[in-house]
């Protein structure tokens, strides 16, 4: 992992990001953008006193070469490690917002919708409020190019982009040869209690999918679902990935029916990944595609 440690800069490709990317205001320095909710947000200059409500939205900013802007994070942004020096804001459902006005931002970025509480406090403190709500690979970088409008950081976020377009490139025409039929079937948990996976709409199946794992719950039509156990059993998986504390791989294997699935029998439980990686949608997410990828097709 330490080999890829410099790809945490790169965001995902994107072969057209003007739809989620307003023009500039005609004024000069005033900046007007299109959030991810469809909130038109104008700015009289580029932010110089940001906040940050969300781990994710921190790791963008620094991506973007913007770090020194960010005056406020959240309890929970940990990456890159220079962001723990920030100030602690709480969280996006806890933000202290007696904190948030003494750092005097000029501008608050979070993810969420409409209906966050949060957002509506922003509003009536007269913080402007940038809300992001990536999803996806495309998601993502449509959220970086959008930020890069914003901190005036385009230059940057071109040569990133061009960065990780030869990765995803890379890791496309390795599977290209390889057909449906003979890629590893994948069971991933986010939690054991209740026992909870991934289904196709999700970040974490999107994910599987563009490493070239099969997801052996791509049936279901969500981001996240909870599941029985003896569905896992059935399907026989190649390969599972634990994606919580909660369980390691030899409690895994404790479970009733669980020694016989492939995945058990041939070690190839994986207990040890960092999840941020994959389960944070930012611009390391790209680490994590590339990780899965390896633990798919290493020899």
């Amino acid at each position: 992992m330490k080999k890829i440690f410099l790809l945490f800069l790169m965001p995902f490709l994107l072969t057209d990001c003007t739809s989620r990317q307003s023009d500039r205001d005609i004024l000069p320095g005033t900046i007007t953008v299109t959030d991810d909710i469809g909130r038109t947000v104008i700015l009289s200059q580029t932010p110089e006193r940001v906040i940050s409500l969300a781990p994710n939205i921190t790791e963008m900013i620094y991506a973007l070469q913007a770090g020194d802007k960010l005056v406020g994070v959240t309890s929970w942004c940990n990456y890159p490690p220079q962001s723990q020096k920030k100030e602690i804001i709480g969280d996006a459902t806890t933000a202290n917002l007696e904190r948030i006005l003494a750092l005097k931002p000029d501008l608050a970025v979070m993810v969420g919708t409409k209906n966050t509480p949060i957002l509506a406090k922003l509003e009536a403190l007269k913080i402007p409020a940038l809300v992001l709500n990536p999803a996806s690979l495309e998601d993502i970088s449509q959220d970086i190019r959008l930020l890069s409008v914003v901190f005036n950081k385009q230059p940057v976020a071109d040569s990133l982009l061009t960065v990780i377009s030869t990765t995803l490139n890379e890791i496309t025409s390795s599977l290209e040869m390889i057909s449906l039929g003979k890629r590893p079937k994948v069971y991933v948990e986010i939690s054991s209690q209740p026992l909870m996976t991934a289904g196709h709409k999700g970040l974490v199946g999107l994910l599987i999918d563009r490493a070239g794992g099969e997801n052996i719950m791509s049936d279901l039509d969500r981001d996240y679902a909870v599941i029985n156990p003896e569905i896992v059993i059935q399907r026989r998986p190649d390969i599972i990935l634990i994606l919580h504390p909660q369980t390691d791989e030899k409690q895994l294997a404790e479970r009733i029916g669980w020694q016989n699935i492939p995945a058990v029998k041939n070690k190839k439980v994986f207990d040890d990944l960092d999840l941020d990686i994959i389960l944070r949608a930012g611009p390391r997410s790209v680490i994590g595609l590339k990780e899965l990828n390896r633990i798919f097709y290493e020899k």
